[in-house]
């Protein structure tokens, strides 16, 4: 669901498949956060092919925007993902993405209670082997009232 900018440096470039093809869509939701306000929203997202955490903003643009959400995105099990430098060369662009791997294969596993929400982004060493190894590449949270995912 967030916007990425897809061209490094000055400019302004976006994919049209996904979230960015639905700019409108998207502020509408985000819009409705902020109005609303309520505690600490989650998005979980997916076919990306690769791992993503990120605050969601209603302007990215904007320095110190508040943010409204926190969103997890899962990559593929088994599909490769996109190119990993290529898209490393992206981030100085996106100061709202917290993390980024597309190297690994795995899942998120969500914890949630009435403090809380972790998520682990599990991966296997190799998707070639049935029964590989499973571990956690990294994990963050969302503390009730802090709004954004930390890394724990």
């Amino acid at each position: 669901m967030a916007e990425l900018e897809l061209q490094p440096g000055p400019g302004l470039a976006y994919g049209s498949d996904g979230w960015d093809g639905y700019a409108g869509d998207r502020a509408r939701v985000l819009q409705f956060l902020q109005a609303r306000r309520p505690s600490n929203p989650i998005v979980l997202g997916g076919d990306m092919h690769s791992f993503w955490v990120n605050d969601l903003h209603l302007d990215n643009h904007r320095p110190g925007a508040k943010v409204l959400a926190s969103e997890f995105v899962g990559t593929s099990i088994s599909s490769s993902g996109p190119l990993y430098e290529q898209y490393r060369a992206y981030l100085p662009d996106n100061p709202h993405v917290r993390f980024f791997e597309s190297r690994w294969r795995g899942y998120l596993r969500c914890e949630v209670d009435h403090r809380r929400w972790r998520t682990d982004l599990r991966v296997v060493d190799t998707v070639q082997r049935p029964g590989a190894p499973v571990r956690t590449l990294a994990s963050f949270v969302v503390e009730d009232g802090r709004p954004g995912p930390q890394r724990a």
